[in-house]
Formats: C-alpha cells, structure tokens, sequence
C-alpha cells in the first residue's frame, strides 16, 4: 500500500470517525488504541474486481468497515484488552472484512433492510456504522411489540436484537417465540453482552441464525444473512 492510498485510508477513517453520534469518547478511544488502529490498517488487504470503479469503491468501504468495526470492538471491551489482544483483534477484523465483502454482498447489500430492536439503540453505533458503508439500511426500535408491528407491515432481510430488556431478562427469547409462531423465517441475531449458556441454548432451539456479543461476528452473521436472501 503507497503513501496516497494510506492517506485515502486515513482520510476516509476520519470522515468516518467524525460522524459518529459521541465525538468525545471516539478521540479517548482513538487515542487509547493508536497503536492496534495503525496494525489494523496496514493489515488491510485489497479486493481485486476487474473493472477499477468498483475497485476503488471497495477499497474505501472496506477501509470504512474495518474502522468502525474496529472501534466497535475497542469500546465493547471498554478499554480493557491489551496492545497485543487489539492487534490480533484488528489482524481479524481486516481479513474479515476482506473476505466478507464480496461483490454479491456488496450489490445486494445496497438494497438490505434490518430490523434492529435495542431499548439503547446509541449503544451500537458504531456498529451499524459498518453496515451502513456498504449500504445497509436499518429500521430501529426500543420495544418488542412495535418490532412486531413493523414485521406485519415490512420485509426484512434480518431482525437483530438484545437478549435481555430492563424490565425482561427473557426478552429476546420472547420475541422469538412470538416471530415462530407468526412463521416468520427472517433471519434472527442476537446481539448480547449476556450470552449465558442457557440463552445460547434457548436461542439455538428456536432457530436463532447466530448470537454473539463480538462486533465482527455480528458483522459476519449479517452478512451470511444478506448473501443468502432471496
């Protein structure tokens, strides 16, 4: 990688980074993680399409993607993971990223629509800031029984959403027991800090697609997700 399509990576880092919803908490993180962030970056690999349009263009969504996933993933471990456990983290996400984003994903992707049922919802920007860069569409919601309104009025590529409410730690279980029993055969990931064994169980006899509480994984799952739709 030359010294202009570093700076490219790097300017389109920052464009990404100065969208983001808490400006003050991604400078802490940038700055606290520089070392594992610069790797990651020079860890990047490059998809090889034969016309040099859509060449360019996933090279600069795969360099967005990556920096918000790997900003996603400093602030879901709160700072606690060491240089070296960033740097193999970052290594991942990169060649994650690389193999994710083929041109099938990335053409249907533009037309993906998620459902996304979070009572904190600012708690995954950056998250879905990945998805967006490569054109994602999300439909956000705090409650589960507006997500099932929305579902009998819309088509989704795939529903995510958390496990455990404030007033309901079986709030993810519930909702989809209600979505099965509708028939519905959307996609359901589960995005959770609370991935105890019971859940993991719970969710995998009712058909979850995935459960996890890793950015990159939640990445990986709805990707799976878009390249199988219809």
């Amino acid at each position: 990688m030359n010294i202009d399509d570093s700076v490219k990576i790097l300017e389109s880092v920052t464009r990404l980074l100065g969208a983001l919803a808490w400006p003050i908490l991604v400078g802490l993180i940038v700055i606290r993680f520089a070392p594992s962030l610069k790797v990651f970056i020079e860890s990047l690999g490059e998809i090889s399409f034969k016309a040099s349009g859509l060449e360019i263009m996933a090279k600069r969504k795969q360099a967005e993607v990556a920096a918000a996933l790997a900003v996603a993933n400093a602030a879901k471990r709160e700072s606690a993971a060491n240089p070296t456990t960033n740097s193999r983290d970052n290594r991942q996400i990169a060649e994650l990223v690389s193999e994710s984003l083929t041109p099938r994903v990335l053409r249907k992707a533009n037309n993906a629509r998620i459902l996304w049922v979070d009572e904190s919802p600012d708690n995954n920007n950056y998250e879905r800031q990945a998805l967006e860069a490569i054109g994602v569409n999300f439909v956000l919601t705090k409650s589960t029984d507006e997500a099932m309104e929305l579902i009998k009025k819309q088509s989704f590529d795939a529903i995510i959403f958390d496990m455990k409410h404030s007033d309901d730690n079986e709030a993810g279980i519930s909702l989809m027991e209600a979505l099965r029993s509708l028939g519905c055969k959307i996609p359901l990931i589960i995005y959770t800090r609370f991935s105890a064994r019971e859940h993991t169980l719970a969710a995998s006899v009712r058909g979850a697609f995935g459960i996890t509480g890793r950015p990159s994984e939640l990445f990986e799952y709805v990707t799976s997700a878009i390249r199988q739709s219809a």
